[in-house]
């Protein structure tokens, strides 16, 4: 990433419109289609990891649900003291 913008500045600086305007669209598409979707996954992996290293510990478990359904029983929170005060 960090080459594509130093080759866009050097290009700008030799004045060459058509190379500049490629080499900016090519890091533009970069880090909208790869880049982003490589930290949204990193950032989803390491949400997964603390959350199983905090609370799934505090439950003695592994087992980590995205979005689900289920509520936790209200015993099983003050056990785990995920909520302040409980």
């Amino acid at each position: 990433m960090i080459a594509l913008v130093v080759v866009v500045i050097l290009v700008s600086v030799l004045r060459k419109f058509w190379l500049t305007t490629f080499f900016i669209a090519a890091t533009v598409f970069l880090q909208l289609f790869v880049f982003r979707r490589m930290q949204k996954n990193y950032v989803e992996h390491a949400v997964l990891e603390n959350i199983k290293a905090t609370a799934g510990r505090l439950l003695n478990t592994e087992n980590v649900v995205i979005k689900g359904n289920q509520m936790l029983p209200e015993e099983v929170i003050r056990k785990a003291a995920l909520v302040p005060g409980t």
